[in-house]
């Protein structure tokens, strides 16, 4: 960044302390002003105005349906913010997840760094001012992602925001492993072939003897599991 004015950081984590911890060490460099730290949920709702920094947390295991919210506040960003008028640096523990990082990619991050690349204020100083374009968020390893019957051009944001909005949600339990029992046949059907269209799911890319086409209900399910962070 070649601006005169301090780089503008937002923080966002669901754990208080950490992100606590993460402005405060910040706030002890000059070029670097903390604008504000927040937690998923209220970085869903910040402006973004001006902001040049985003340092973006991927998991919360507290959450009850999607345990990746990170995603939801890289959206959010992009929605008004391009990656020129703002980086997002993407943290995580799970940075070798295939899902995360097709999501993430997806979504629009710019980077991707493990938790241990930025242990302590100094190296995470050094990511906000030069990260690492071999940390560039990118989807993944094609073979990864092929044996979940996905390709790196898959949209698994796209396929469960639809769940979300058209109610398809209550077709899964809490634990996103059986069918709502009241659903009906044409109601699974419905959700089943959607969710492979919009995914873009293809069961034979991870299994040579199956068909292109041939989406199983458990293979949606597997797929939705996946996409939450529910199987980790």
């Amino acid at each position: 960044m070649t601006t005169d004015r301090p780089i503008r950081v937002v923080v966002v984590d669901d754990d208080t302390w950490i992100r606590m911890g993460r402005a405060q060490g910040l706030a002890e460099y000059a070029d670097i002003e903390v604008v504000a730290s927040l937690a998923h949920d209220d970085a869903l709702a910040w402006p973004w105005d001006d902001i040049d920094v985003a340092v973006v947390d991927a998991h919360d295991s507290s959450q009850e349906w999607d345990r990746y919210p990170g995603v939801r506040v890289v959206e959010a960003i992009r929605r008004t913010r391009s990656s020129e008028a703002t980086t997002v640096i993407v943290t995580s523990g799970r940075m070798f997840d295939p899902m995360l990082r097709l999501r993430m990619a997806e979504a629009g991050a710019d980077y991707f760094y493990a938790h241990l690349d930025a242990p302590d204020p100094e190296s995470l100083s050094e990511l906000i001012r030069h990260p690492d374009g071999s940390h560039a968020a990118a989807p993944g390893d094609g073979h990864e992602l092929a044996d979940m019957g996905l390709r790196t051009w898959s949209r698994p944001n796209e396929a469960l925001r639809w769940v979300e909005e058209s109610g398809a949600a209550a077709h899964f339990t809490e634990a996103g492993t059986q069918k709502a029992a009241r659903a009906s046949r044409r109601a699974l059907i419905k959700t089943r072939d959607e969710v492979a269209r919009l995914a873009r799911i293809d069961p034979s890319l991870g299994d040579p003897e199956r068909r292109p086409g041939d989406v199983t209900w458990r293979d949606v399910v597997k797929f939705i599991n996946r996409t939450l962070g529910r199987d980790t």
